[in-house]
């Protein structure tokens, strides 16, 4: 008899606040449908499994997508410099803001 806290079946439960949702200390048991604890156990453990995606599609997916990132921080950074330009253009040192 296995501990839920290393079974296949626990899943977290997220209860709703003010702010958001926020991660409880209990979880819930999908083969016997009830509230648990990590020091619980029953006859239903079953080990987790960790499945792994190397395909190259996924790799390929990942490129284009840090390609994506990039492009937006290099517009969002040529649009930073061209505001403090603007900002800063026809000020001398006597009265030049810094930040």
């Amino acid at each position: 008899m296995g501990k839920c806290k290393s079974c296949a079946n626990r899943k977290r439960l997220y209860r709703k606040s003010t702010c958001g949702y926020y991660a409880d200390k209990k979880y819930y048991c999908t083969e016997r449908e009830t509230m648990t604890d990590n020091v619980s156990g029953c006859e239903r453990w079953e080990k987790k499994s960790v499945d792994v995606d190397l395909s190259k599609a996924r790799f390929d997916k990942a490129v284009e997508d840090l390609g994506y990132f990039a492009q937006i921080f290099t517009v969002r950074q040529a649009a930073d410099r061209a505001e403090t330009c603007k900002r800063n253009s026809g000020k001398t040192k006597d009265n030049a803001t810094y930040r």
